[in-house]
């Protein structure tokens, strides 16, 4: 198709193949604007029912407006073929990078794909799940961008997942287990996808690796994932718990929103999320292996589950884990699991000892309550016995302490108080009630004080949810510290960056109209700066050019001479400094530039080619040029004269 012209669009070069189709890059007749074309591959154009499916989800994407997300200009049907009609991005996808570069350190990985969140997350806002996120459609920009590329797709092929093999379309290492049991997905799909993408910028491996596509499905239903620290051991524990929680199996036990995986990204020391314990199970037949809070160097590999179809209905989630007992102990611990178990048990049982080594001394050695034995609830005897009981008492304790001690009451008190032991300390003052939102508060407190103020702004929002009345503050504190960013950048004339930091904002606050004023303030001063850039460009060009044009220039310093007759008949002798130039064009040119004529006589004079008839040196070493208008003679340093001569000669009498 290479030189052909599809409609609109003449097609210039190829530039990528995939499961679908051809990629070409192609110029638009009409607008002189490059794009790319995606033609579709003949298998899929000749689906009719396929096409009108991709037609809709074209019409959805193209109304994502978003600086990371690839737009999507148009979808052509011809008689011949279908295709697709895209930005054109200069860069590398996620892929090429990691088989370029090989891992990518936190540092850069990180940034990068906060990016491709930030698009992924505005189209889930707007009600669409990619359904095939994976670093082959994800581009790194030449000017440092992220673009997300071919929304929809995945939805519109549904059962028909054909890859370059012919075989399915996508691979399954990205997929999760909802899409491999055939259930509904949702954003939390992409989650998990996002995450799997995530853990091979990291550690340039996947999670699951195999030859066998069932065994790889296998794993991503019944396995845990490595940690990533086994593959490169300094990625920060933060860093690696989210990855891992985005790569829970049970989709309510992950990142709920993109937004809450991007706030968790900014805590690489961790401690912010709840990582689950040992023994609970994320998918049928499976006990996780504990997640440490610290990184490993090694590991044994995980004995695999057996691959269980799908059994629950739809919708009722995935189905309650067998007991412990069931679960083969090869399959969830290791040795060094049983031997930490056993320390513990050991020192739990020394602790308990101690306890109750503590507790029989302080019986031991306490001195007894008083008991009045001659009662109704010590004995359960008649009531009457007064004077037994007293003489009792008087046995228990010393007449001094007798006005102390109290009887029981038969009908019971109206309001009982605890007796409180001779000699011990009264009981503590109960714990003031800690509010419900003061997690969530001090959490938004500590992410401001570190300057993560995305995840400031999420705490903040989960602390007034939950009645905290000074997360409103907290927000727009947050809020403050997301526009200093937004104002560096403006600043240092980064508009592009400032651009994507407010529409992050506005993705957060929709009801904020400031910021929508923001973002057009900001794209108005980079199309000023743009054309400021562009007129100081000119400028500097046009005075290169001038520059480079005088320089070409001969030009000599010479005094023109005046012979005047005087009023009295005689001659007299003035003269008139000024300057004598040769321009590339062959125009001889002398302008005074000052006079001792008392009749102020200052010559400026231009001699166009073939004008001049002579030029040669007098006698007394002057130059003389005799001309259509007349004779001059010109006096100046020897050397300056030789060279106009050389210079006019050449003009003279029309000769170049």
């Amino acid at each position: 198709m290479i030189g052909t012209q599809v409609g609109n669009y003449r097609i210039v070069e190829k530039i990528g193949e995939g499961g679908m189709g051809v990629v070409y890059k192609a110029v638009e007749v009409s607008l002189d604007r490059t794009v790319a074309v995606k033609v579709l591959s003949p298998d899929l154009a000749g689906d009719q029912a396929l096409i009108e499916r991709f037609r809709s989800e074209a019409k959805a994407q193209a109304n994502l407006n978003h600086p990371n997300i690839a737009i999507l200009y148009t979808f052509l049907t011809t008689s011949e073929t279908s295709m697709m009609v895209m930005e054109y991005l200069e860069g590398e996808t996620f892929d090429q990078l990691l088989q370029r570069r090989g891992l990518l350190p936190q540092e850069q990985a990180v940034p990068i794909f906060k990016q491709a969140l930030l698009g992924i997350g505005y189209a889930h806002r707007h009600g669409i799940v990619h359904r095939d996120i994976k670093p082959s459609n994800i581009m790194l920009t030449t000017s440092g961008m992220v673009k997300v590329m071919d929304f929809g797709i995945a939805k519109v092929l549904g059962g028909q997942r054909m890859t370059q093999t012919g075989t399915r379309m996508g691979t399954v290492n990205y997929m999760s287990p909802e899409q491999i049991r055939n259930r509904p997905v949702d954003i939390r799909s992409d989650i998990y996808a996002l995450g799997v993408t995530l853990y091979e910028m990291l550690t340039a491996h996947l999670p699951f690796e195999s030859d066998s596509d069932f065994e790889v499905m296998s794993q991503h239903v019944n396995m845990p994932p490595p940690r990533p620290t086994l593959h490169y051991p300094y990625i920060p524990i933060g860093i690696e718990q989210a990855v891992l929680k985005a790569l829970e199996k049970d989709p309510n036990a992950r990142f709920q929103t993109v937004e809450e995986f991007g706030a968790a990204l900014e805590h690489p020391e961790g401690g912010v999320l709840q990582i689950p314990q040992p023994g609970m199970a994320t998918a049928p037949g499976l006990t996780p292996a504990p997640i440490e809070t610290r990184p490993h160097y090694a590991t044994p590999a995980p004995t695999p589950v057996p691959f269980a179809p799908p059994t629950p209905a739809l919708g009722q989630g995935y189905p309650t884990p067998p007991p412990a007992a069931a679960v083969p102990a090869a399959a969830t611990r290791d040795f060094w699991g049983q031997r930490r178990n056993l320390v513990l048990i050991g020192i739990g049982a020394a602790a308990l000892l101690l306890i109750v080594a503590i507790i029989s001394f302080q019986l031991a050695t306490k001195k007894p309550a008083p008991v009045a034995i001659g009662s109704n609830s010590a004995l359960g005897g008649s009531t009457t016995g007064t004077s037994g009981a007293r003489s009792a008492l008087t046995l228990a304790q010393p007449e001094s302490n007798m006005g102390s001690a109290q009887l029981p009451n038969p009908e019971g008190p109206s309001n009982p108080q605890p007796s409180v032991p001779q000699g011990s300390a009264p009981p503590p003052t109960p714990a003031p009630v800690r509010p419900a939102w003061k997690d969530a508060h001090d959490s938004a407190q500590h992410a401001l004080h570190s300057g993560a103020f995305l995840q400031a702004v999420t705490e903040a929002r989960r602390a007034r949810a939950q009645g905290d009345p000074s997360a409103q503050g907290l927000e727009e504190q947050a809020l403050e510290g997301l526009l200093q960013g937004v104002r560096a950048a403006r600043q240092q004339h980064d508009y592009n960056s400032a651009l994507v930091k407010v529409s992050s904002l506005i993705d957060l606050f929709p009801n904020r109209s400031d910021l929508q004023q923001m973002r057009l303030a900001i794209q108005q001063e980079q199309q000023d700066f743009a054309r400021q850039q562009i007129e100081e460009q000119r400028r500097a060009e046009q005075e290169r050019q001038k520059q480079a044009y005088d320089a070409k220039f001969a030009r000599f310093t010479f005094s023109h001479r005046h012979i005047v007759m005087g009023q009295d008949g005689k001659m007299y002798t003035f003269y008139c400094q000024g300057l004598l130039s040769v321009s590339p064009e062959g125009v001889v040119q002398y302008d005074c530039q000052r006079t001792n004529d008392p009749q102020g006589r200052c010559d400026h004079v231009t001699w166009v080619q073939g004008s001049i008839r002579q030029v040669k040196i007098s006698r007394d070493g002057s130059l003389h040029l005799a001309t259509a208008s007349g004779n001059f003679d010109m006096y100046g340093n020897a050397g300056d004269v030789q060279q106009a001569v050389a210079a006019i000669t050449p003009l003279a009498a029309g000769r170049k």
